[in-house]
């Protein structure tokens, strides 16, 4: 049985605390010109975005912002995805959430996806660059703060979850993670610290139970600053062997 039977979910929603063209000219760049798989529903905040949608042939369910105000705040937009995974597996009982930029590379049998119940990749962060994001960049974000609450240590790598792609058929296993995300008040890359959390476990148990055999969480590296990627890649290969099947890029 082909992927086609599988309910693929992806989310879409505007940051109102981005710079005013970020969606024109990062994520709607993003979005396929039409539907990749003939089930596949786009969970979408606002008007404008469905307006996209609509344009390229989307499937789409409108969300409300009032459902779960906590995920409404300026680095806990993310928990949107939680929401839209949530309400897909309440009604399929099975799904696959990838983001935008997660790309499939070749045909794959979903009973091959199927090998474990629950299924986030991993990406990390080097001390090298935690501390470029936040000294050369400038960035003001609660990234280190965050991160340094929710990984786990591999020499000098600092591991999480990621989510540009999540399969489940658990139903309450996003619901789980927004419950998850709300009562520690996680406050950036709240969906990948949420399932840090839901794991509770050694990172090699995590490999072993939660870790996709399809993808990685992040590409290997094609710059020697994200050399940290490689590592982690080669570390999660020799453990369970990877089969490409998916790229986030």
């Amino acid at each position: 049985m082909s992927i086609s039977k599988l309910r693929i979910v992806r989310a879409l929603w505007t940051n109102p605390y981005a710079p005013s063209d970020w969606s024109e000219t990062y994520l709607y760049p993003e979005i396929p010109n039409k539907p990749l798989y003939p089930d596949e529903v786009v969970y979408v905040w606002g008007d404008e975005n469905i307006k996209v949608l609509e344009e390229r042939g989307y499937n789409y369910v409108k969300m409300d912002d009032n459902e779960y105000p906590y995920f409404n705040r300026e680095f806990t937009q993310h928990g949107k995805k939680l929401i839209a995974l949530d309400k897909s597996l309440k009604e399929t009982g099975e799904a696959l959430l990838l983001d935008w930029d997660c790309v499939q590379l070749k045909d794959l049998d979903i009973e091959i996806i199927r090998q474990k119940e629950t299924q986030v990749p991993l990406y990390c962060y080097t001390e090298k660059q935690i501390t470029r994001i936040k000294d050369e960049f400038k960035l003001d974000i609660p990234l280190e703060e965050e991160l340094r609450k929710y990984h786990w240590k591999l020499e000098d790598l600092l591991v999480s979850p990621n989510f540009g792609l999540a399969y489940s058929r658990d139903k309450k296993f996003a619901e789980k993670l927004i419950v998850e995300a709300i009562k520690n008040k996680i406050n950036y890359c709240i969906e990948e610290h949420a399932m840090f959390n839901y794991a509770n476990c050694t990172l090699d148990e995590y490999i072993d139970k939660y870790h996709p055999t399809i993808c990685y969480g992040r590409a290997f590296p094609k710059s020697i600053k994200e050399i940290g990627s490689g590592k982690l890649n080669e570390y999660v290969n020799n453990k369970i062997g990877i089969n490409e099947y998916f790229r986030h890029l």
